[in-house]
Parts: structure tokens; C-alpha cells; sequence
């Protein structure tokens, strides 16, 4: 069954392809007030407006600059590999790139010209075999990739292509507390790793709000307990086990962890927080977008099809008053915030981008087609899947200047 305005999915699996959208409602009185001295005029829930270190700006405001982006590189065919309609790119620090293929189960390793060094992993259970590729991340000489069928860590030397180790990330507190899941990870200078964790198994009378955790891993796989803080994010419809679903209009927790530290929002608003990696807050920003109204009709279409006792559940939540107004958000390594904002036209073929430095202030907007999805940005460079003239996949690093 495919209902495009509903997603059903474990808790846990939560990837570029298929995002986990969760639910969470607030009524709010709104009131007008001046963030501080430099910013404009704006209306400010209250809860929002309690936030401390809190940069405010007008959606009014004018970008500072133009974006313009170039094609400098373009992955495809013409590098020897074939790649299936699902793929994503990451680089490491000596700008080598890396193309997940989900399908294939491979992640392929290119330089920073383009040219074919080698693959890694393929479909199978065994040592550097993947069942399923969810997150991966280069540094330091290490590939690391998690396979989301053993929740299982591969770490690659890719000087070599050699497996160095893998390892099981599942942390199960024992006794009814609860099991966590790997949601996103960040590898660390020293090797350790910086994890999002999510709950897995929700004991009873857990505050289903409090189902994701910032934990530290070390290198060879083992928590350090002592190392982590909790984040609040909306709730998603609870229908058995470890299933949830979510309406598209329902809003979701994102999060982008680099050297610098966490940067995270829900989709409902166009408010992010920034922390440092123990979760001591270092700033918000926060724009007056708000969302188009969901309407009777949007829930309909969200359950139709679905057995009756499904609908009822989603009928019965508590759902949000408006949209989600971005889809999802990158951070580069100078600490801009590249948003895509959600377009209320459906028929719309493009998806507009905001970048913003880390205080908040609109560098610059663009519109670019909704079959680019980006996936990574750093040194000057934006890397992204896009359809080529004949319909498949190919990766693109583009060049921008502000």
C-alpha cells in the first residue's frame, strides 16, 4: 500500500529516503515583542520568546548575498560504475568522495577528481557486508557505514579497503528501561564516536518525548555511559511494538552533529538550537514562518485506504494545527545553516533554499529542482544527487560563492 501523505515505520529507521515525521500539538498565544535591540519586530510564541540566547529575525528579511553554484565535478556512468536510483555522497577531509548506493548495498570511493579507487561492502551478512546502508561517514582514513538490519558499524582503512573492525550499537539499559537504536553518529577527532540514539523499546510510563539520547562511543564500540544528555522532540501515533506512523503534516526532529557540536529543530518551525557536544545551548535562531493549516481534508487523505482502527487512532491524536514549514537542513563546516523550505504549491518543481550564518542572518536564498537532493557541504562545495537527462541517478559537486 502507498499513501503519499502518510509514512509508517519503525521508530527507530529514520533516513534521507524515509523521514520519520512526528507529532506534537501546542496551542500558543502569541505576542509581540523585540528580541533585542538589533532585531525587528516579530511575533514570538512564548515559550519561544523564553528561550535564552535567542536570535530573531524577520521572514522580510533580505538575503546579504547572491548564491551562485557551479557544476565542478559530475559522477556517472562514465566512471565505470552503474548506480541505482537511490544514492548520496559524503567526503572526507582530503575531499575524496564516497557514493552510497542503497540498493546495491555499496559504498563506492572516488578522489577528489572524480576517478574510481575502489568499492566497499556488498549485499550479505558476513564481515563488511551490508544488509542495509543507512548512515556513513569519512575521517581520518576511516570509512564508517551502519548496516541497520544488525545494527552493526563497519569501519573501512581507506587506504586499503580493508575491514578494520565492526561492532553492535544497540544499548539496552536491562530491566524493562528501555532499548536505544543508532539514529545519526559524528566521528570524533580522537576516533570515539558521537551518537543519536533512539528508543527502541519504550518501557511503561516513559515520557515518550524523551526518546532520543546524545551518547559517546568509543572506538572499539563501547558506550560511555556517563557521556549524555536527552532531547525532547514531538511525539509520533503509537500503533504496536516498535511501529509508528506519521502524516506527513505531523512535524519531525532533525539533527546535524559535526566538530562544532548539535544542531537541531522540528520541522513546525523554523527555529534551531545549537549545543555543544555535552548539550550546554550556544545559541538560537529563529525566523516568523508558519505553516499552512491542516485541514479536515489532509487527515482524510492521510488514513485513506488504512483498516478502520488505524484511522481511528490517527483521527483521535493530537495533531498539529499547521504544516511543517522546511523539509530538512545541512550544516557546512563554517557553521551555515542551508534550510529547504517546504513550498505549500504541490505542483512546484523546485524547492527553495535559505543559507544562514550561524547567528541566524539570511546569507542568501536559491531555488533549486526538487530531484537535487543534497547531501553534504564543505570546502565551497555542495555534493548531491540529481536525474541526469535519462532519468538516472548521478552525483554532482557544485562550486558556490556568496
Amino acid at each position: 500500500m502507498n499513501n503519499p501523505i502518510f509514512i509508517a515505520t519503525e521508530a527507530w529507521n529514520n533516513t534521507e529516503f524515509s523521514v520519520a515525521f512526528r507529532a506534537s500539538v501546542a496551542i500558543v498565544l502569541l505576542t509581540t515583542i523585540t528580541a533585542c535591540t538589533s532585531s525587528p519586530d516579530v511575533d514570538i510564541p512564548e515559550e519561544i520568546a523564553s528561550i535564552e540566547n535567542l536570535n530573531v529575525h524577520s521572514i522580510e528579511s533580505e538575503p546579504a548575498y547572491e548564491l551562485s553554484l557551479t557544476d565542478s565535478l559530475i559522477i556517472d556512468e562514465q566512471s565505470g560504475i552503474l548506480f541505482s536510483g537511490r544514492i548520496s555522497a559524503t567526503v572526507n577531509e582530503l575531499n575524496e568522495i564516497f557514493v552510497t548506493d542503497f540498493d546495491q548495498r555499496k559504498i563506492f570511493h572516488f578522489s577528489e577528481n572524480g576517478d574510481f579507487i575502489r568499492e566497499y561492502g556488498g549485499e550479505g551478512r558476513g564481515p563488511g557486508e551490508f544488509t542495509g546502508i543507512q548512515f556513513t561517514n569519512a575521517r581520518n582514513g576511516i570509512l564508517a557505514a551502519y548496516d541497520y538490519g544488525p545494527r552493526r558499524l563497519n569501519l573501512f582503512d581507506t587506504a586499503n579497503g580493508e575491514l578494520i573492525r565492526d561492532f553492535t550499537i544497540m544499548h539496552d539499559e536491562g530491566e524493562g528501561k528501555g532499548q536505544w537504536l543508532l539514529n545519526d553518529y559524528h566521528i570524533m577527532d580522537d576516533g570515539n564516536l558521537i551518537t543519536r540514539m533512539t528508543r527502541h523499546i519504550r518501557p511503561e510510563g516513559a515520557d515518550p518525548e524523551l526518546d532520543n539520547r546524545i551518547m559517546m562511543i568509543s572506538r572499539e564500540g563501547n558506550f560511555l555511559d556517563d557521556q549524555y544528555f536527552q532531547l525532547r522532540e514531538p511525539q509520533s501515533i503509537h500503533i504496536g511494538g516498535s511501529v509508528t506512523v506519521r502524516p506527513l503534516f505531523m512535524p519531525n526532529l532533525t539533527m546535524r552533529i559535526n566538530d562544532s557540536g548539535l544542531f537541531y529543530g522540528t520541522t513546525d518551525r523554523l527555529l534551531f538550537h545549537q549545543s555543544d557536544h555535552s548539550g550546554s545551548n550556544q545559541g538560537s535562531i529563529y525566523y516568523d514562518l508558519i505553516g499552512k493549516p491542516v485541514t479536515q481534508s489532509d487527515i482524510a487523505e492521510s488514513v485513506e485506504g488504512f483498516p478502520p482502527q488505524f484511522a481511528r487512532l490517527v483521527e483521535g491524536a493530537d495533531l498539529p494545527a499547521r504544516w511543517p514549514v522546511w523539509n530538512t537542513f545541512h550544516v557546512d563546516d563554517e557553521s551555515r545553516f542551508w534550510i529547504s523550505l517546504r513550498s505549500e504549491d504541490e505542483e512546484n518543481e523546485f524547492t527553495a533554499w535559505w543559507i544562514l550564518d550561524s547567528a541566524g542572518v539570511k546569507l542568501a536564498e536559491k531555488e533549486m529542482p526538487e530531484h537535487v537532493t543534497i547531501s553534504k557541504i564543505r570546502d565551497n562545495h555542495v555534493f548531491a544527487s540529481k536525474l541526469d537527462d535519462d532519468g538516472s541517478r548521478v552525483i554532482v559537486r557544485y562550486t558556490f560563492e556568496l
